[in-house]
C-alpha cells in the first residue's frame, strides 16, 4: 500500500473538521475524552480505561495526521506531560486480552528496522507498514474517520478486553 504523506494543510484541515464533527455529537463527553491540542497534525486524547468493575485506568493516545484522508491517523500511547512512548511493563498502557482484530507492540521491529510501538489495527496509519488487509477490513477514505478510531479504541479500552492498566513491577528481592 503506497502510504504517501498528504499535504499538510489538507491532513490538517480534514483531521481538524472530522475531530470537531465527533466532538459535536457529544459522545465523547459521554465517554469522558478530553483532548489536548499540539499542533495542527497532532492532538492527545484522553481515554479513560473500563473494566467489568468500572473505571480502570486513564490512556493518552497521540493521534498523528500527516497521511489522514486517505489513511488513518497514527495511533500511540503517550506518558501523560512528555508524550513520549511508555516502556514495556508501564502504568501508561494497558493490560489487554485483545480480540482478534487489535494487538498492542510495545516495542515492534518494523520493516525498515526501526523499533518502536505498534497500535496494530485497520485504523492506525502503523497497521499498514506490515499488513495487507483484505479490502473490507481496510481504512476507506470517505467511509472511515478519525471517529473510526477512537471508536474502535473506546471498545479495546472496555469490557471484556481491557484488564487495567500495567500494573508496576514487584521489586525483586
Amino acid at each position: 500500500m503506497d502510504l504517501a504523506r498528504v499535504d499538510p494543510d489538507v491532513a490538517a484541515a480534514a483531521f481538524a473538521a472530522d475531530l470537531d464533527a465527533l466532538w459535536r455529537t457529544g459522545r465523547p463527553e459521554q465517554r469522558r475524552w478530553s483532548r489536548t491540542h499540539l499542533d495542527r497534525l497532532t492532538e492527545i486524547v484522553h481515554m479513560p480505561g473500563r473494566t467489568s468493575d468500572g473505571p480502570a485506568g486513564l490512556y493518552h493516545l497521540r493521534l498523528y495526521a500527516s497521511h489522514y484522508g486517505p489513511h488513518p491517523v497514527k495511533v500511540t500511547f503517550v506518558e501523560p506531560e512528555t508524550w513520549a512512548e511508555p516502556p514495556e511493563g508501564s502504568v501508561w498502557l494497558p493490560r489487554l486480552e485483545p480480540p482478534n482484530w487489535f494487538g498492542l507492540h510495545v516495542a515492534y521491529k518494523y520493516p525498515d528496522g526501526h523499533i518502536a510501538q505498534l497500535v496494530c489495527f485497520s485504523h492506525s496509519l502503523d497497521y499498514y507498514a506490515d499488513h495487507n488487509p483484505e479490502p473490507s477490513q481496510a481504512w476507506q477514505q470517505g467511509t472511515h474517520t478519525v471517529a473510526a478510531t477512537l471508536n474502535r479504541l473506546y471498545e479495546v479500552l472496555g469490557p471484556p478486553y481491557h484488564k487495567g492498566p500495567n500494573l508496576p513491577q514487584e521489586r525483586q528481592e
